[in-house]
C-alpha cells in the first residue's frame, strides 16, 4: 500500500479535528526548535506508520495524533506539519522543518520512501527501529542509574550527616582536655568545613561553572574523542560502550539497506546515531575505501573499529546478497553483549560502592571512637 500525500477531506469531520488550534500567522518554511519527549515520539512513529498503513492521509493522521497526544510539544509539532503539507510540502520537507525532534536518519528514509512509492512500509520499519532503539537506551539507563543512585544517596549522606549528626560527639572530644589521634583531627576539620558557608558558596560557584563549562568543552570534536577514549579503558563499562556502538551502527546500517538507501551515503549518519566521536571520525576511512571500489567488509575493517566478527557477518552478507539481514543480526548480537556487559559492569560496581561506604563508615567509627575510649579511660 502505497501513501498519497493529499490532504483531501473525508466526509464526517470529527469534532476533534475542527478543535485543531493552528497558526495563522506561522511561515511555512520557519524553522523551530521544538523537541519532544524521545518516548512520546517513539509511540508517534508507530501511531503514524498504523494509521498511514490503514490509508488515512499523512495530515489527517498528525492531526488526530495532535488532539491525542499527551506531550504538548509533539502536539504542536504535528499540528505544525500538517499544515506544511496541506500547503503543499512532503512529510520530509514537513519534518526538516523541526530539526530537533527527528533526526537525520529519520529525514532520509523518510526521503527514500517518498521517492519510491513506499512510505507507508518505511514508516514502519523507521517505527520498529525506533522502538529497539529506545528499548536499548532504556536498558542501559535502568543498568547504570540504580549504582548512580546507590553512590549519589551515599555521598550525600557521607557529606550532611557527620558534620551535623556527629557534632556534639567532636564537641564533647574538643572539651575533654585529650588529645586527638591523627585520623579524628582531620575528620574534624572536614566536618568543620562543611558547616561553613565557605563551602555552600563554593560548592554553587564550582557547580554553575562545570554547568556552562562542561557542555562548551564537549562541543569540540578532539575534547568528544578523549572522553570516549577514556571510557572505552574503563574496566566493565568499556566493553558496555563499544558494544553498544556496534549494536547501534549495524540496526542504523541494516534499515537503511533495507529500505534501499545507498551503503556509501549511509555510512555517516549510521556513525552518526551511535554518538561515538571515535566511529564517526573512523568511519571517513571506510567512506572513502567503499567510493574507492573496496568491498564494504574491507572498507569498514580498514577504519580499525569493528571487531572482526562483526566484518566477517558483513562479508557474509555481500557474499550472500544480505547483507541487511545480516547487519540486523549482528545488532541483535551485540545487543546481546550490551546485556552481558551491563551485568559485569553492575556486578563489579556495586561492590565497590559498597566498599566506599564501608571505608567512609570505618573512618568515622575510628575518628570517634579513638578519642572517646581515652575520655573514658581519662575517666576512671
Amino acid at each position: 500500500m502505497t501513501l498519497i500525500l493529499s490532504s483531501t477531506k473525508v466526509s464526517g469531520t470529527s469534532p476533534r479535528r475542527q478543535a485543531a488550534a493552528p497558526r495563522p500567522n506561522m511561515k511555512l518554511s520557519q524553522v523551530e526548535q521544538i523537541r519532544p519527549n524521545p518516548e512520546s515520539k517513539t509511540v508517534f512513529l508507530r501511531s503514524l506508520s498504523t494509521m498511514v498503513l490503514a490509508g488515512v492521509t499523512v495530515d489527517r493522521s498528525l492531526d488526530y495524533l495532535a488532539d491525542q497526544s499527551d506531550d504538548p510539544k509533539l502536539a504542536e509539532v504535528c499540528r505544525g506539519m500538517a499544515q506544511r503539507i496541506q500547503g503543499g510540502y512532503p512529510l520530509s520537507a514537513a519534518m526538516n522543518c523541526y530539526p530537533r525532534a527527528f533526526s537525520k536518519l529519520q529525514l532520509r528514509l523518510v526521503q527514500m520512501g517518498e521517492k519510491t512509492g513506499l512510505l507507508d512500509q518505511v514508516l514502519l520499519e523507521l517505527s520498529r527501529y525506533e522502538e529497539k532503539e529506545r528499548a536499548l537506551v532504556l536498558k542501559v539507563k535502568s543498568a547504570l542509574g540504580y549504582p548512580a543512585f546507590i553512590f549519589v544517596i551515599a555521598t550525600i549522606m557521607m557529606v550532611t550527616i557527620p558534620p551535623y549528626i556527629m557534632k556534639g560527639m567532636f564537641e564533647l572530644i574538643s572539651g575533654s582536655g585529650v588529645e586527638p589521634p591523627l585520623i579524628t583531627v582531620v575528620v574534624m576539620k572536614i566536618t568543620t568545613f562543611l558547616r561553613s558557608p565557605a563551602f555552600y558558596i563554593g560548592s554553587l560557584l564550582i557547580g554553575t561553572s562545570l554547568w556552562f563549562a562542561v557542555p562548551a568543552w564537549l562541543r569540540k570534536r578532539d575534547n568528544q574523542k578523549l572522553v570516549a577514549t577514556w571510557v572505552e579503558k574503563i574496566p566493565g563499562l568499556g566493553p558496555v560502550y563499544k558494544a553498544l556502538a556496534y549494536a547501534r551502527f549495524s540496526r542504523a546500517l541494516s534499515v537503511q539497506i533495507e529500505c534501499g538507501m545507498n551503503p556509501l551515503s549511509s555510512l555517516p549518519i549510521s556513525a552518526e546515531v551511535t554518538e561515538n566521536p571515535l566511529l564517526i571520525e573512523s568511519i571517513k576511512v571506510a567512506s572513502e575505501g567503499l567510493n574507492q571500489g573496496e568491498s564494504f567488509a574491507d572498507s569498514l575493517g580498514a577504519t580499525g573499529f569493528f571487531p572482526k566478527l562483526m566484518l566477517n557477518m558483513v562479508q557474509a552478507g555481500e557474499e550472500s546478497a544480505a547483507l541487511g539481514q545480516l547487519l540486523q543480526k549482528s545488532a541483535e548480537m551485540y545487543e546481546a553483549e550490551v546485556d552481558h556487559s551491563l551485568d559485569i559492569f553492575t556486578a563489579m560496581l556495586e561492590p565497590a560502592i559498597m566498599a566506599f561506604i564501608g571505608f567512609m563508615v570505618g573512618t568515622l567509627v575510628l575518628a570517634t571512637m579513638l578519642p572517646m575510649s581515652q575520655v573514658i579511660e581519662n575517666m576512671h
